[in-house]
């Protein structure tokens, strides 16, 4: 409870500190195995309470070492929690961390060494998971910075002989995984012979603008990739330190660019990246330890579903290089061992094969270069969508992302006036991406209660330029829970997107701002939902955005762009196959908006639409072979309606007529509570789809047949029902049902 955030955790914790120091230690310890992130927080705590100890003149005078709460956390067991204690620690310029390594190196040996590298590796790994995953999952533990990695490398590369023999290959695996997700690490310079892992490479901000040119002009088609890559040719075999400098820098861009292909970029311009980076490999711009790297990249790639933007990338990059394939039989043995590639390419196969064989004869393939793959599977939803960043993220400092992240964890109404001052000193509008990004992602999400706090928070900032980039990131993580499947089938992730589409609705519709219909078409969106089976995600974003009308001037009742979507929703209530957790959503929505659901009027949009597109959700069991052989009778379909009338009954003008038809209206809003499908007709009466198509037949069958008669034929039908039927017992009736005339 006080680690979580308690007003007098403070106190609390000084007290345990001077009483029970162990008590406090394990706490803390406990704290992280429930949830490395947790890491932050611990240290927030801790230098907290260290400054609060200064305070008291007595205890220090009677304790004198300022830093043993801090020296205490460090030699919690397991290492893995003093590591990572030490990283941030580091980061936040709290310790010396070479220093501190060394010394426990001296210390413990080869079991801290083993303790170390096991660090690096679940790190890596966790960084690795979260970059590859579709849609994006957040990171088991607070990523490391290059600069902490190259000191940890450091530390392992001068402590190498007092490692274990069986850690040494270890090591260089872990040191390999620390190269491919900060490619930084390592130097891409023609002919350098710096040893990779032990410093960072940075760059000129004239360097860095010129290649973001170069870039930026090929994904404009100003110029052409096979140009782009005789410039890199060019500067690789240039004597012009400038140029040699561009070529390392263009490749650093590319080998930084990976992380984002999995979730943000285009159809095109992945593409247009995979062919260049095949490129790179196979005109040999990259050798020995990048090359590895680089070859990496794709493997992993191509590992991921064939859906994914990332084994787009791995197919387009792959079939550049291809014709090297013969140069190296465990790459080749590395492809044959991912079945879905072989499925989606199943030539490949034969390739590789012929490669190895190559290989073993000594000679070189020659397969011809394939041609670009432009892959884009459809969104499920394209009634949502999110404006594309020009800007690249701009990240700040490591030590401005601390104060920044240290603010906002740290932001209560008691202290709010001070914490906006402080954000106000160390923000820049430079970073309002990255914190949009992080507020939307990391707060947002899982506080739905902080809500009202971060809203008057973003006010106080006054930055207009980042209110405008949170609501676009809060459009895309919109989009991306509605089309993700995790969504449909977790109600965890389903509430996540309930707490954005709440956040949505209170920085637009609340404020009296509307959402552009270019941006996000409520109606098309439950009508897509209700086509592909995904209202379950749907009607709870709708609702819980449209409740922040409740809190408008402009959009609530009987505003009617509001009501258009009410009324759809009242459809949706009343004539779709709804649970009834999705009901309570819109009868919780009409509640809000202090609207009966009972009263609203029903919209006609999904009854009137053609029986093709509401077929279109859960389809029908493969072995259906012949449609027309269902129970269904002919549909033809030249006397449907077109989409703007609107199928009323009892077309006459007179008081019985419309009589009538207000009492057949009543049954038809009722018309699935009658309807009973038979339990053995299966497997169609489990199918949503049929039970759809049936009940729209219905309600079509009844309003075609309740139309104006002559006169005389309402008496020839009435006089041959009463006197025939009673009789019959229903038999003359029954055998007319299968007649075609």
């Amino acid at each position: 409870m006080f680690l979580a955030g308690h007003p007098n955790h403070q106190l609390v914790f000084m007290r345990i500190w001077q009483t029970q120091p162990t008590y406090l230690t394990t706490a803390f310890r406990d704290f992280y195995e429930e949830n490395p992130l947790n890491i932050t927080r611990i240290l927030d705590v801790a230098q907290d309470l260290k400054v609060r100890l200064q305070q008291v003149t007595l205890y220090i005078r009677s304790h004198g070492n300022r830093e043993q709460i801090l020296d205490a956390l460090l030699e919690v067991r397991p290492f893995e929690f003093a590591l990572d204690i030490a990283a941030l620690a580091s980061r936040r310029e709290y310790l010396n961390l070479d220093k501190w390594l060394a010394d426990h190196v001296g210390i413990h040996g080869a079991e801290f060494l083993h303790a170390v590298i096991a660090f690096l590796d679940a790190k890596m790994e966790s960084e690795k998971a979260s970059r590859m995953s579709d849609p994006v999952v957040e990171s088991r533990t607070m990523a490391l910075n290059p600069l902490t990695i190259s000191i940890f490398l450091r530390v392992l590369r001068n402590s190498s002989s007092v490692m274990l023999s069986s850690d040494v290959d270890y090591c260089l695996e872990v040191r390999n995984a620390c190269l491919q997700i900060h490619p930084r690490l390592m130097t891409l310079s023609p002919g350098s012979d710096v040893e990779p892992g032990f410093s960072v490479v940075t760059y000129s901000l004239e360097i860095e603008a010129e290649v973001d040119s170069i870039f930026k002009q090929m994904y404009d088609e100003q110029i052409t990739i096979d140009e782009v890559i005789a410039m890199l040719q060019r500067n690789k075999s240039s004597s012009n330190p400038r140029d040699q400098e561009i070529f390392s820098c263009m490749l650093h861009f590319l080998f930084d660019e990976y992380k984002f292909f999995q979730t943000w970029y285009p159809a095109r311009e992945l593409a247009m990246t995979g062919y260049l980076f095949g490129s790179i490999i196979q005109f040999e711009l990259v050798d020995y330890i990048p090359l590895g790297i680089a070859i990496r990249y794709v493997i992993d790639a191509l590992n991921c579903p064939p859906d994914t933007n990332l084994f787009k990338f791995g197919v387009q990059a792959l079939s550049r290089f291809e014709s090297r394939l013969s140069e190296w039989q465990p790459l080749c043995q590395a492809l044959l061992d991912i079945p879905h590639l072989l499925e989606v390419r199943p030539n490949l196969a034969g390739s590789i094969r012929r490669a190895i064989s190559a290989l073993d004869d000594g000679a070189t393939s020659d397969i011809a270069d394939f041609k670009p793959i432009f892959l884009d599977p459809p969104a499920v939803f394209t009634a949502i969508r999110p404006d594309r960043h020009d800007d690249a993220l701009c990240t700040p400092p490591d030590e401005v992302s601390d104060r920044i992240l240290f603010i906002v964890n740290n932001l209560a109404p008691t202290n709010f006036d001070s914490k906006v001052s402080d954000m106000k000193a160390n923000f820049n509008t430079d970073y309002s991406l990255w914190f949009a990004r992080y507020l939307v992602e990391q707060r947002i999400c899982i506080e739905p209660n902080n809500h009202k706090l971060y809203l008057r928070f973003l006010d106080a900032i006054g930055a207009r330029s980042l209110m405008q980039l949170v609501f676009q990131e809060t459009i895309a993580k919109s989009a991306a829970m509605l089309n993700s499947d995790k969504t449909l089938q977790s109600s965890a992730e389903r509430n996540i997107l309930k707490n954005v589409a709440a956040w949505l609705g209170a920085i637009t519709l609340a404020r009296d701002i509307p959402i552009r219909h270019k941006v996000l078409s409520f109606k098309d969106l439950l009508l897509e939902a209700y086509e592909s089976g995904r209202l379950v995600v749907a009607i709870p974003f709708v609702c819980k955005t449209l409740e922040s009308a409740s809190a408008s001037k402009i959009f609530r009742p009987p505003n009617p762009w509001l009501m258009g979507v009410i009324n759809l929703l009242v459809e949706l209530y009343h004539f779709a196959d709804l649970k009834l957790n999705q009901k309570f959503e819109i009868e919780v929505l009409c509640g809000s908006l202090k609207i009966d659901v009972e009263s609203v009027e029903a919209a006609s949009i999904l009854r009137n639409r053609p029986l093709a597109e509401t077929m279109a959700g859960p389809p029908l069991p493969d072995y259906v072979a012949d449609i027309d052989a269902l129970p269904m009778g002919g549909y033809d379909v030249t006397n449907l309606q077109t989409e703007n009338q609107v199928l009323t009954l009892g077309g006459g003008s007179t008081d019985a007529h419309r009589a009538l038809g207000s009492q057949i209206e009543v049954i038809l809003a009722d018309l699935t509570q009658h309807v009973m499908f038979n339990p053995q007709l299966v497997p169609l009466s489990s199918n949503s789809a049929f039970k759809r198509a049936v009940i729209l037949a219905l309600d079509r069958s009844v309003r075609e047949v309740n139309i104006p008669l002559p006169p005389v034929m309402h008496i020839c039908f009435s006089l041959c029902f009463l006197s025939d039927y009673p009789s019959s017992g229903g038999e003359i009736c029954d055998n007319c049902l299968h007649l075609d005339t």
